[in-house]
């Protein structure tokens, strides 16, 4: 068939409208055979669609390795190939733990120690995938173990983030360090301590690490084993050396953090183990939360004042459905939006929300009205009846208010910054205006709390905020800061004026949002905004 059309006159790298010629669908199908044929008959295996994207990186995206070699191949044997595919094939290579393509590369000549636009190697790439063979040929082929990328991330990081004790063991071999930190000062070591990962703990603390070290919020490697819930981990820690009362720049203990996210395993450890005890730390007795006598750890606060009926609360939860996490409702006739703890979490940071949004006073900040502990732990919240800022500027009257709103969100996330607070999960749905038509920013649920968020990056249905508003840094597992809150409200506004996901519906779903995120790619910026 495709010889007839040749035979009458079609042409081989004619394209659709979007430019995808026959060989490019072929080479994305992985139809060997067929873009053989083209290439025999002369189609042009450098010619580029409307993104700029030749028939290789069809291929790359699909993983058809049988075909990305072969056009390797011809674009080495006829023209000279894409450099941006060619590396793309490089690093797609590494993170598949495709050594026989990285080889074929090298034996074209390709740099194997190219560093893109983020400062990342094929290094960080095989070692934050696990591709052991591909670390050991690029090793082999002398590549730098010491290169740290834009975020101060190096190989052996990653191999641990990743959980990758046999390329972390390889690295540390070829000499890297145990105790290199990235930007914000966190070493490979707090984040085997955060995922529980003990033997590449040993394996760091044999090498040089500080079990004591610590990042620029003051964490150490405890801090975080303790805010995770790991026991054993904040077991094994304090017997290497671990501080146990050492504080946060925040000035919290394990212990306290412990407690704040409802890991009463932990804390009775600690507790029993000897660590200091504040007058009013709350401790966790049975799933409940209780308080140590004495004063409060914030003295102008009592639990009581807080604490409402449940009887008093009316919930509009439909039958049948379960695990809700944030609902309508009234109480005493005043509308409300009532966050819940599922069973699972009920202590897990309801004392440090309390806390934190019980001091709040703000116009354009959604009033906490109080909590409830009884049974499924709740805050209850004011709600703003005219919904989200997209709902709210869904009414045509509405659209020309945009910018206004958008202004009020920005006082509101000013004032939480002032107070030391990191809203942590903003998008339009976390912006609410009110019945007087005043723009609020509401407590949706992250807290800054980064095991949580990186939960809700993970399951799309526990908020409405996910990849497309989070910062590069935060997918590279960095704290939550306020940064990473600038670069959210920037993506809200981008959601604003497009009235859908700032990144819209792109192919490749979420896996291609987060890769043109971390490419420092930003979204198309809408006609409306100025």
């Amino acid at each position: 068939m495709m010889q007839w059309l040749v035979d009458m006159g079609a042409q081989l790298d004619d394209g659709t409208g979007f430019g995808i010629t026959a060989l490019r669908r072929a080479a994305g199908g992985g139809h060997l055979s067929v873009v053989r044929w083209l290439v025999d008959k002369g189609a042009r295996v450098d010619q580029e669609d409307d993104q700029g994207n030749t028939a290789l990186h069809y291929a790359l995206i699909n993983r058809e390795w049988n075909t990305v070699k072969f056009l390797l191949s011809s674009h080495y044997n006829s023209s000279h190939a894409q450099q941006t595919d060619v590396f793309a094939a490089l690093f797609a290579a590494a993170k598949t733990d495709r050594d026989d393509v990285i080889q074929l590369l090298h034996d074209y000549g390709v740099d194997l120690q190219y560093t893109n636009a983020q400062g990342r190697t094929a290094l960080h790439e095989a070692a934050a995938c696990g591709a052991t063979n591909c670390v050991n040929l690029l090793l082999d082929r002398a590549a730098d173990v010491h290169r740290a990328d834009h975020l101060g991330t190096t190989p052996a990081i990653e191999a641990v983030r990743g959980g990758h004790v046999d390329v972390l063991l390889r690295l540390l071999g070829a000499g890297a360090s145990a105790s290199d930190c990235n930007r914000v000062g966190r070493s490979a070591l707090h984040y085997a301590a955060e995922s529980a990962y003990a033997d590449a703990m040993d394996m760091l603390l044999t090498n040089g690490a500080d079990v004591n070290c610590c990042d620029k919020r003051g964490w150490t490697p405890l801090h975080c084993a303790a805010a995770a819930g790991h026991e054993r981990i904040v077991i094994f820690l304090i017997k290497k050396g671990g501080e146990m009362n050492a504080e946060t720049i925040a000035g919290k203990t394990a212990l306290v953090l412990a407690v704040e996210r409802g890991h009463a395993d932990v804390m009775k450890f600690l507790m029993n183990y000897g660590a200091s005890i504040s007058e009013g730390l709350p401790v966790i007795v049975d799933g409940d939360t209780q308080f140590v006598s004495g004063a409060t750890p914030n003295p102008n606060l009592n639990e009581a004042d807080w604490l409402i009926d449940p009887s008093d609360v009316q919930l509009n939860i439909e039958p049948g459905l379960t695990g809700i996490k944030i609902v309508e409702g009234t109480w005493l006739g005043t509308p409300i939006e009532v966050k819940k703890r599922i069973k699972c979490e009920k202590t897990k940071n309801f004392v440090e929300e309390l806390h934190r949004w019980s001091n709040l006073n703000h116009p354009h900040v959604v009033k906490l009205f109080g909590v409830c502990y009884a049974g499924e732990p709740f805050f209850v919240y004011e709600r703003a009846v005219n919904g989200s800022l997209r709902k709210y500027c869904g009414n045509p009257e509405n659209k020309p208010k945009l910018w206004d709103k958008l202004y009020e969100a920005a006082l509101g996330l000013q004032y939480l910054h002032d107070r030391n607070i990191v809203h942590g999960v903003l998008c339009c749905e976390s912006v609410v205006v009110a019945a007087n038509g005043v723009a609020k920013l509401r407590n949706f649920g992250g807290d800054a709390d980064d095991n949580a968020y990186y939960c809700y990056l993970e399951d799309s249905k526990a908020v409405p905020c996910s990849a497309d508003w989070t910062a590069p840094e935060v997918l590279s597992r960095f704290p939550l800061s306020f940064e990473s809150d600038v670069f959210a409200f920037g993506m809200c506004i981008v959601e604003a004026f497009k009235d859908i996901n700032p990144w819209g519906y792109i192919s490749g779903g979420s896996a291609a949002i987060i890769e043109a995120i971390r490419a420092g790619k930003l979204p198309a910026k809408p006609d409306e905004m100025s």
